[in-house]
């Protein structure tokens, strides 16, 4: 897992996750429970501790199963083109 933060001092952060595979009759569901451990974030009111966005992502791994297994690009003009794909689900 990796993250990104927008601060100009990068503070310690600590991250425990766990994903879990539930199937039922309907196909696949996947749990992703994450708990981040924040020391520069403290204050004493509930108010005055600024809120905590999130943004995540999971490489080789869709929601809904799909996967490329084979790409191909075709360019004429001689640019060598890698193929490469990103899931963003």
């Amino acid at each position: 897992m990796s993250y990104r933060l927008t601060t100009v001092v990068k503070p310690l952060i600590w991250i425990e996750t766990n994903v879990e595979r539930h199937s039922h009759s309907r196909g696949k569901e996947y749990l992703l429970s994450a708990h981040f451990s924040l020391p520069s974030v403290v204050g004493e009111e509930v108010e005055g501790r600024p809120p905590i966005k999130v943004k995540f992502e999971i490489p080789y791994f869709t929601t809904s199963g799909i996967q490329v297994r084979y790409l191909k690009i075709i360019e004429k003009s001689g640019y060598q083109a890698l193929p490469w794909v990103r899931y963003i689900t």
